[in-house]
């Protein structure tokens, strides 16, 4: 009688991944018996690595594929061949795509993760067609560049994502693709653009893009002014009010900024309720306020224009470079790559293994690190919950779990401490990605 594992002969397997395996003759390795050492061996460059898993693709018991809810549909879905052999519990497994460029900047959408490489080539992979635009079918297992569009297939420069939304930088000029609802693309209309790129006016000085949710942000020109267009709801698009749509883009208020004048922004980020930037060395935000002060300084109320933030020890700092904002709180580095917080504790985003608030005015250094060279984060969600601090190249996690599947080996609901995920340097950035609203978020990077 055949020996089956898993509805498999193992009468017919000799190896696997290269290691003699035991059918009762004494192998290196008894899948059946769960006996000896079993070592897999996995490429360590030239692949996209997605950690965590979706909960319509894995079942968050034993994150082993699922029945009737599976998304196979879904980019980097369940066929994708993933390695659980630093997880044992199916918790953490990292997928595997092959990908011959390097990145520089990855971006994911809940239907497209889009990257940068360092040539400036764009690859797109998707398993619908509203954030594709690359010409027949979306690929939803491999990544497919994107050319005819721009003046330079290698000429990408910038890109960022929300849900439903992309903007990105060809040879200086502006291109966008998905929904233009609340008048996100900045031209002046509120006609969305699915599978099809376009290009937003004629300039060709953009500088850099940040999409939040529901508005957008943007550095253009010789100056590096600040513009904003969307949803100016919470006063999150510096226009000096919070009802109706900005549609196209417009230089944000400067009342507050250096020498009341938009000039000289180094760095501009994006979330559902603000815009974030940073000004000659100053950290400058807007939109949302209330009692959780996610911009510190004690702002309790809606800032509808930018306002100066980034204090420490009661003077506000001019050697931040960059500012991340969400629903509770915000993070900034500064020119020593040290992490500060301020605002709300919740979810222990601080990064010092508490959720204890910081709501004295201050931002608060939240470690002794002297390594820290960005932050990931949903910059498309509601209420962000988690987040990655990259720290020399590698990944830690910190923040609410929700089914356990992002840190490796972990099911608590929280990471109160952030956790390195791989011992291993990524390549450019990481983003989350999420299948939809009711799916759980995964991390994409490609690791050295």
């Amino acid at each position: 009688m055949p020996i089956l594992y898993n509805g498999i002969d193992m009468g017919t397997i000799s190896t696997i991944n290269g290691q003699t395996v035991s059918t009762g003759g004494g192998g290196a390795y008894d899948p059946i018996n769960e006996t000896g050492t079993y070592t897999e061996t996995v490429p360590t460059s030239g692949l996209i690595q997605m950690g965590g898993a979706y909960r319509e693709v894995y079942n968050e018991t034993d994150g082993k594929a699922g029945g009737g809810d599976d998304v196979t549909g879904f980019p980097l879905g369940k066929d994708i061949v993933r390695n659980y052999s630093s997880d044992v519990d199916g918790k953490h497994a990292r997928a595997e795509t092959p990908f011959s460029g390097t990145v520089s900047k990855i971006t994911g959408s809940n239907n497209a993760i889009h990257i940068i490489d360092t040539t400036g080539k764009m690859w797109i992979c998707a398993n619908a067609t509203s954030c594709w635009g690359a010409g027949g079918s979306p690929t939803p297992r491999s990544f497919t560049q994107l050319t005819g569009v721009g003046d330079s297939d290698t000429g990408w420069t910038d890109i960022s994502s929300t849900g439903s939304h992309v903007l990105a930088i060809n040879s200086g000029k502006l291109y966008a693709i998905g929904a233009n609802s609340y008048g996100r693309f900045g031209n002046g209309t509120t006609t969305s653009s699915y599978n099809s790129w376009i290009q937003i006016g004629t300039d060709s000085d953009w500088v850099s893009v940040a999409c939040g949710e529901l508005h957008s942000a943007a550095i253009k020109g010789a100056s590096n002014v600040l513009y904003t267009c969307g949803q100016n709801g919470d006063g999150k698009t510096g226009q000096n009010t919070d009802a109706g749509n900005t549609t196209s883009w417009t230089a944000v208020n400067a009342t507050n900024l250096v020498s009341a004048t938009n000039n000289n922004f180094s760095f501009v980020s994006a979330d559902y309720h603000h815009t974030a930037a940073i000004q000659s060395g100053r950290a400058f935000g807007c939109g949302r306020c209330d009692s959780n002060e996610p911009l510190g300084q004690n702002l309790t109320t809606d800032q509808l224009i930018m306002v100066q933030t980034g204090s420490v020890g009661g003077t506000l700092q001019t050697n931040w470079t960059k500012f991340y904002t969400n629903y509770y709180s915000s993070h900034l580095i500064n020119s020593s790559n040290e992490l500060y917080h301020q605002g709300d504790g919740q979810y222990y985003l601080s990064g010092d293994g508490t959720n204890t608030d910081h709501k004295d005015g201050d931002a608060v250094k939240t470690s002794t690190w002297t390594d820290v060279d960005d932050i990931c984060m949903s910059n498309y969600a509601y209420i962000v919950n988690h987040l990655v601090i990259k720290r020399s190249g590698k990944l830690y996690f910190v923040g609410y779990t929700r089914e356990g599947n992002v840190p490796p080996n972990i099911t608590s609901a929280f990471v109160t401490t952030p956790t390195l995920l791989i011992d291993s340097q990524i390549n450019g950035d990481a983003a989350f990605i999420r299948p939809n609203a009711n799916s759980a978020t995964s991390l994409i990077a490609q690791y050295q």
